[in-house]
């Protein structure tokens, strides 16, 4: 006799803090791949992300302003009309500006990936088979949400006497009956 199970199978778990809004599906749902499965509050995750559109914004013109400044005293240093501790100090800052501007847009790529962590997805299609969570509830990071199995690669696992093991491996196959079928 074998059980027939899945091949994936798993529980989706929090990948930020934040408080239960909706769920989706329940237990024996059916859930496409990559469909919302949950939604955690965004408050936070929002406020996070329109801070850092702000600190992008303000960054790029900081980054444009001292790009025109480094040109103009480049330029005047060429002529020999400002010292070279100027030209220096005008390098420095356009570096600087353009750091700051790559942590702005880095800033940003982490705000967008915490407000997409407030949704939470199916991995892949399948069917719920528990639910950890209840609207309202808090949850972590870590916290397990909803487990859940595949259908689409099932395997057959079975307990083979001893005595016939080596038979089985030189073989290296076998047939799967469901009541009278093969």
């Amino acid at each position: 006799d074998g059980t027939i199970e899945a091949v994936n199978q798993g529980t989706v778990s929090a990948q930020t803090a934040g408080r239960v809004v909706a769920i989706e599906f329940d237990v024996n749902d059916f859930v496409p791949a990559g469909a919302v499965i949950l939604r955690l509050r965004a408050t936070e995750q929002r406020a996070g992300l329109a801070q850092a559109q702000a600190m992008l914004t303000e960054a790029t013109a900081r980054e444009a302003e001292a790009q025109t400044r480094y040109r103009r005293i480049a330029e005047m240093h060429e002529r020999k009309v400002v010292p070279k501790a100027m030209l220096d100090e005008a390098t420095a800052n356009r570096d600087a500006a353009v750091a700051r501007l790559q942590a702005a847009r880095a800033a940003l790529s982490s705000a967008r990936e915490g407000l997409d962590y407030t949704e939470v997805r199916a991995p892949y299609a399948g069917i719920v088979t528990q639910r950890h969570v209840q609207v309202g509830e808090s949850v972590v990071p870590g916290s397990p949400l909803v487990s859940g199995l595949s259908l689409q690669y099932l395997r057959v696992a079975v307990d083979i006497p001893q005595r016939v093991v080596e038979q089985v491996c030189r073989i290296g196959k076998a047939a799967v009956y469901v009541g009278e079928r093969r």
